[in-house]
């Protein structure tokens, strides 16, 4: 399977490049970051406008033109976004409507982060302090998980950076967050832990969680 991921820029991207190699090992994947995360156009069958180049401005044609050239079998897609301020329940259902009305679409699935990457790296306290030893301990024990309260500047703070340096983080990232199962144990952001589930799923991997391998459900 080969898994394309939409991302919403070069920061996003440099993560994904060193995670998704330990995350979906036995896939190919391909990465393509954006000009910020734009907004949905008005009309969905639009042609793609070249000034645009945010993640949102020109999906409903990007994807709509990979339904057609896609093979199911073989080629799938990921949306990844930021929250932001937005409901994540009303974002996801608006992304979910466009999706649904492309009369050409591939397999695509949508995740977020809650509120931004830095909650993903945040989530795992052993990675932040293994990509960076400076990192204040105390501070990093009291985030509270997926919270939508400055993200990324909370980050930076607790690193200890002088200046935010979004792609250095990225790279230094993904190459040390935790993402062999059980995810609940390693990383205290649930949409991190939804995002690499699905993931593997979406790839036709196989997903055990501490409940599953109990005996329960798959956990979503």
């Amino acid at each position: 399977m080969k898994l394309h991921f939409l991302v919403e820029g070069p920061a996003d991207a440099a993560f994904l490049e060193r995670l998704l190699p330990r995350l979906i090992p036995r896939h190919r994947w391909q990465v393509y970051p954006h000009e910020g995360r734009g907004r949905l156009p008005g009309k969905l069958v639009a042609p793609p406008d070249a000034k645009r180049r945010g993640l949102l401005d020109n999906l409903p044609a990007k994807l709509s033109a990979w339904g057609k050239t896609f093979d199911p079998a073989t080629d799938r897609v990921v949306v990844v976004l930021d929250q932001d301020i937005d409901d994540c329940k009303e974002l996801l259902a608006k992304l979910g409507r466009m999706y649904a009305h492309l009369s050409s679409r591939p397999q695509a699935i949508f995740r977020l982060a809650i509120e931004e990457t830095e909650s993903w790296y945040l989530g795992d306290a052993k990675a932040v302090q293994r990509a960076f030893p400076k990192a204040d301990g105390r501070k990093l024990a009291t985030w509270r998980p997926d919270s939508v309260d400055r993200t990324w500047e909370k980050f930076q703070e607790i690193i200890r950076a002088a200046a935010d340096d979004k792609v250095a983080w990225g790279e230094a990232m993904g190459q040390v967050l935790a993402v062999d199962e059980p995810l609940d144990r390693k990383n205290r952001s649930p949409s991190f832990r939804k995002f690499c589930r699905r993931v593997r799923e979406h790839a036709g991997e196989p997903v055990r969680t501490a409940r599953h391998q109990g005996g329960s459900r798959r956990s979503r």
